[in-house]
């Protein structure tokens, strides 16, 4: 219900900058600075397990018998939705699981749409959670007291706001932010895409390891552009370009096997009349249709071709394909 695909950083780039360049001047990296939990959590080496790898924390839920199990942490929107032992993958292997809601955040920045504050950012991705992954719980369930809340939350009303608040699809819109369409769109929807020269698609699928040839999968597209440009988690595509149709071969070196992938692809047409994705298969070892929930946008920004994270973690779920079990 967000857009965090430019990683959620809400900070100044100077500050971020200087910020940088004292944990360099400290030896450490700024990407990773972290050395140690905090010193506020107590760790019982006696039964306290602290691991970052999805095959240790399985290991030890399936060691130990453990059928419920309670989140919490950071980012809401991220890790812990997206792990390999996040809210998504405790559900899908039958997990009892539920979100401490108030001891967890996301990674939201405001000026990204829907254009919300931090707090209410926050608020959309626990709406989410709910209705479509697991429950949630507070903390004072377990504790006592009271559940926590952020001393910089001065919002008078903190009703959650959902999907149904936020304004529809219009030509402003698919300027300012990616939206989520449908592929192949609606007629009215196709009116306002055709008001752009130039058309940006994207979406995020899992492929399975056993799809993947020694030379990759397939993309097929059907649209009746003149230009059409692809990315696989950043990478070009060689795209062979026909009246109708086009097609690329997906290198295995460039995806992310039995996880999730960004596909981007670019429409260009001068006349801004033709260019338009209707339909989209990959096909491998087995076939997927990609008809479904896309995000869109009109204008033309090379940045638009990837993302600053990790498909799983900067993707919205809302555009997510997988082959059916």
């Amino acid at each position: 219900p967000i857009d965090q695909s430019d990683g959620g950083e809400d900070d100044d780039p100077e500050e971020h900058k200087a910020w940088a360049m004292k944990l360099k001047g400290l030896g450490r990296n700024p990407g990773m600075p972290w050395k140690a939990q905090s010193s506020l959590i107590e760790i019982d080496t006696n039964k306290d397990f602290i691991s970052d790898k999805g095959d240790e924390v399985w290991n030890i839920l399936e060691q130990k018998g453990i059928k419920n199990v309670v989140l919490l942490g950071v980012h809401t929107n991220m890790c812990v939705l997206g792990r390999p032992f996040g809210l998504r993958q405790l559900v899908r292997n039958k997990k009892n699981v539920v979100l401490m809601r108030d001891m967890t955040d996301s990674m939201y920045n405001p000026k990204q749409w829907p254009y919300v504050d931090h707090f209410t950012g926050h608020d959309l991705v626990i709406s989410h959670v709910e209705r479509f992954v697991c429950p949630t719980i507070t903390s004072d369930q377990i504790l006592g007291g009271k559940p926590f809340e952020f001393k910089n939350d001065s919002r008078k009303t903190k009703d959650v706001q959902t999907l149904t608040d936020i304004k529809k699809v219009d030509a402003d819109s698919l300027r300012k932010h990616w939206n989520t369409i449908m592929v192949p769109a609606s007629v009215d929807v196709e009116a306002l895409l055709q008001q752009g020269k130039v058309q940006w698609y994207r979406s995020c699928i899992r492929i399975p390891s056993e799809w993947i040839s020694e030379k990759g999968v397939t993309l097929h597209l059907q649209n009746s552009a003149s230009v059409v440009k692809a990315w696989m988690n950043g990478n070009e595509l060689v795209m062979n370009n026909a009246e109708g149709a086009c097609s690329c071969l997906i290198k295995p070196e460039f995806i992310n096997k039995d996880d999730a992938n960004l596909l981007v692809i670019r429409i260009e047409n001068p006349t801004a009349q033709k260019n338009q994705l209707h339909l989209a298969n990959l096909v491998g070892k087995s076939s997927l249709s990609l008809a479904g929930r896309w995000e869109a946008r009109l204008g033309d920004a090379s940045s638009w071709s990837n993302i600053p994270l990790p498909a799983k973690f900067g993707t919205s779920p809302n555009v997510f394909f997988e082959p059916s079990k």
